[in-house]
């Protein structure tokens, strides 16, 4: 969510209006775990928003579960 330039939020709508991009998935890693940080993400567009800390396990549950939907 925090980049130098810009944030995530930011790319995230930037993806999502771009029709060619559109079917990409994306997914929030970040240590901003409130629920508006969170709700901010997914009003954004994201898929998935895995607030920090979380294991490998978990991570890897997530994105199988987000690729096979």
């Amino acid at each position: 969510v925090m980049m130098p330039d810009v944030d995530g939020y930011q790319v995230c709508r930037a993806i999502r209006e771009c029709a060619s991009r559109a079917a990409t998935k994306v997914i929030f890693l970040s240590a901003k775990s409130q629920p508006t940080d969170v709700a901010q993400g997914y009003e954004a567009g994201a898929d998935l928003y895995i607030p920090k800390p979380f294991s490998t396990r978990q991570l890897m549950e997530k994105v199988r579960g987000l690729l096979t939907t």
